[in-house]
């Protein structure tokens, strides 16, 4: 005699449910790890001896955030990105010396 397995309602409720769940973080979380990818490419991007005006410039056509820091440093960050990835600049006479991306 063969067993028949019959699965409840409830089973087929549950896994729906996980599916939507799935879908739902994914369509939350995609966008927050896109942004960072785009500071990353941006930053990995930025040339030794661009001028500060034009880096500025640059950052807040992308929709980033460009913050002065102390003399010679400044971050771009971006407000899209959940885990708040910077770009991380030092320059000297106004004009880059290093960019480091940093998650």
């Amino acid at each position: 005699m063969e067993d028949k397995v019959v699965s409840s309602p409830g089973k087929w409720i549950h896994k729906a449910y996980g599916a939507v769940m799935l879908v739902v973080l994914a369509i939350v979380f995609l966008p927050a790890g896109m942004a960072g990818k785009e500071l990353r490419q941006y930053c990995s991007g930025l040339a030794t001896g661009t001028p500060v005006a034009e880096i500025r410039s640059q950052a807040e056509e992308r929709g980033f955030n460009f913050n002065a820091r102390d003399a010679g440093q400044a971050i771009i960050d971006d407000d899209h990105s959940m885990l708040r990835p910077q770009c991380q600049l030092s320059f000297d006479d106004q004009k880059l010396t290093s960019a480091i991306f940093v998650d």
